[in-house]
């Protein structure tokens, strides 16, 4: 492979070989500084500093604190760890097991391990994971971003790594400012498909619960939005409830006070839900205020996850491909440690109808 088609960090793991084959190195001799091999190469210290932790990790050089780093003498060649970092927002509940798995049969077939971090959709926790793979010299990182709506501090991490050229790719989400491949599906699509839904059902007076912190939000609420206004059905703030990640816990009782609250002809007839979870818990809250689902309320969530089977009538739903879009990742993220070139993979989402919605007869109101 031509030099310029490598990765940074490995052309500069290529040139610290071509110093030893050439005896411009020898056992015991001390490399240049990581300010001067970055100057000699044209990269940034970072990638540097990458690339010769690969070069020890491999047996090959030894860093002294506060003498620098050194040629061991005769050693194998870098190897790929053979790992790959997978960093999710949450692991063991949900539909995340089913994406980690997906992931994992695909890396399994090639002989890759998975090394597996969740942040809890904490920043935070997401700086430590990466910081943690890197230090286990992973092959390549597939990470679900944190709250990707908002500015993140992590963003100046991530572009090192890919000026490194470092594989990385995203799912559900990526980052403003960062361009790396992603697979997602498409929620503006979702969003759609669930307000359309609702209105041939007939309903005209349709609510929302949508968090705010992620793009998946964001881009469901914009489908339902662009759906809405085509039906010619008008958007009331009343009906709508916005949450981020800190009030998802108690956002389905707040909207079930809320709209049971409401005079029963002000109230919406249908409401779609950011996701299944929530869904599921505006049910059960709907019942404490005796009221009925979907004789009272027609109840859409997103996603298709266990949750959605639960419900005694089943709950109706966008689904979301889970299994198949962690295989697409894996599969991405080969293609990357490749070298090969790869475009971003959004599925297309489908609803599925089940018992929590019904048919209403529309009424007139003034918008």
């Amino acid at each position: 492979m031509a030099e310029k088609d490598l990765a940074k960090y490995r052309q500069v793991e290529e040139g610290v070989r071509q110093w030893i084959k050439s005896h411009e190195l020898r056992s015991g001799d001390r490399l240049p500084t990581e300010a001067k091999m970055a100057d000699d190469f044209g990269v940034s210290r970072l990638t540097v500093r990458h690339a010769i932790g690969n070069l020890v990790h491999a047996g090959m050089l030894s860093r002294v604190q506060g003498r620098g780093t050194f040629y061991l003498g005769e050693s194998s060649d870098v190897a790929p760890t053979k790992l790959i970092g997978v960093v999710v927002t949450y692991m063991n509940d949900y539909i995340f097991p089913s994406i980690i798995r997906g992931i994992q049969q695909c890396l399994d077939l090639e002989g890759y391990g998975l090394l597996l971090f969740s942040t809890g959709n904490d920043p935070n926790k997401e700086r430590l994971a990466i910081k943690a793979l890197a230090d286990r010299h992973v092959d390549g990182l597939i990470v679900e971003p944190s709250r990707s709506m908002l500015p993140n501090a992590n963003l100046t991490r991530f572009l090192a790594l890919t000026e490194e050229g470092f594989p990385i790719v995203m799912v559900n989400a990526g980052y403003d400012g960062l361009s790396v491949p992603t697979v997602q599906v498409d929620d503006v699509r979702g969003g759609q498909l669930a307000a359309n839904h609702l209105a041939d059902l007939g309903h005209q007076r349709i609510g929302l619960i949508v968090k705010m912190d992620d793009k998946q939000g964001i881009r469901r609420m914009q489908g339902f939005l662009s759906a809405i206004t085509e039906r010619k059905i008008g958007f009331h703030a009343e009906w709508c409830q916005f949450f981020t990640t800190e009030s998802k816990g108690v956002v389905a009782d707040q909207y079930a006070q809320r709209i049971a609250s409401l005079d029963p002809k002000e109230r919406p007839t249908a409401v779609f839900c950011y996701n299944d979870e929530i869904a599921v818990n505006l049910i059960s809250r709907l019942y404490t205020h005796h009221l009925r689902v979907p004789e009272d309320l027609s109840v859409v969530g997103y996603d298709d996850s266990d949750l959605a089977r639960a419900v005694a009538m089943g709950l109706t739903t966008v689904i979301h491909p889970k299994a198949a879009l962690g295989q697409r990742a894996a599969e991405m993220i080969l293609a990357r440690i490749g070298q090969q070139e790869i475009q971003d993979y959004v599925f297309s989402p489908t609803l599925i109808e089940r018992g929590t919605t019904i048919a209403r007869t529309p009424i007139s109101i003034t918008v």
